[in-house]
């Protein structure tokens, strides 16, 4: 008989767990940690869940009052993701450890974790480096990567059209945001994370038709980057599917290295993510 059941994650799982424990006890008081993304898609499922939670702690600050308005108590408590912020350092040791000038332009390039996002962006990712690499003498990409792509992206890096350098190591990572000038990625947690870090930064993804053709029906939401949705507003440029190409990707990156107006623009915008995420 506790005061409080808090499920973790996991919806499909909790769903059942609330469910079972309301029917055996309609009066206990159950809160769920990490609101599902319904807002984004399919959002009639919210009101689905005032029959089995009571209260939903939130990740993302305007989440609580989407669920308010469905009339679902919700309480912002912060991203997790803030705390990596802390380990997003050793850039120049970095630099030195790979013999790399302080002035060196360097661009993360990050493919994504799942082999398909590999599939869909290393060729034009590829292609928009040959276009910017006149225009940005010297310079580097540090490409770090999860290990079951590791070998995948060693092999791109090998005949890539600047020098590149490849790692798994999670401290590496951190290390090669915080050494970069700017970012190129696929859509995911490392967006986020390259906020913390204040890489300006551009972001690709591409699906196959049919995935893209499913995904268009069921999601309302005007970005697909966290720092966008929080900041209502387009700070890192999105590509997505047929927008995703080598031209428009050089003429979005290319001024990430060359202006500094452009990229302290982005940069002042993620302190202010930051801050709306908990930092």
């Amino acid at each position: 008989k506790p005061d409080l059941v808090v499920v973790i994650d996991s919806p499909d799982f909790t769903r059942m767990v609330a469910r079972r424990i309301k029917r055996a006890n309609p009066a206990q008081k159950i809160a769920k940690y990490v609101a599902p993304q319904v807002w984004a898609s399919r959002p009639w499922r919210a009101r689905t869940m005032q029959a089995y939670y009571d209260h939903v702690l939130t990740l993302l600050p305007f989440e609580p009052k989407f669920f308010e308005s469905v009339g679902l108590p919700a309480t912002f408590v912060g991203h997790p993701v803030v705390e990596r912020a802390e380990q997003i350092k050793g850039g120049a040791a970095l630099r030195d450890r790979l013999g790399l000038a302080s002035g060196t332009p360097l661009l993360a390039t990050l493919f994504g974790s799942r082999t398909n996002e590999f599939r869909f962006l290393h060729e034009p990712f590829r292609e928009a480096v040959v276009r910017i690499a006149p225009s940005v003498p010297g310079l580097v990409c540090l490409m770090p990567t999860v290990p079951h792509l590791e070998a995948r992206v060693r092999e791109l890096a090998a005949n890539w059209p600047v020098p590149s350098h490849v790692f798994t190591a999670p401290q590496d990572k951190f290390a090669a945001f915080d050494a970069a000038d700017a970012a190129l990625a696929a859509s995911g947690t490392v967006t986020t994370e390259l906020a913390l870090a204040a890489v300006p930064t551009v972001v690709c993804y591409r699906v196959g038709w049919l995935t893209s053709a499913i995904f268009r029906r069921l999601v309302n939401v005007p970005h697909i980057t966290l720092v966008n949705l929080i900041a209502e507003a387009r700070i890192m440029p999105e590509l997505v599917q047929e927008n995703c190409t080598p031209e428009k990707i050089a003429a979005e990156l290319l001024p990430l290295l060359t202006d500094e107006a452009v990229a302290d623009a982005q940069r002042r915008a993620f302190a202010n993510v930051a801050s709306q995420l908990g930092r």
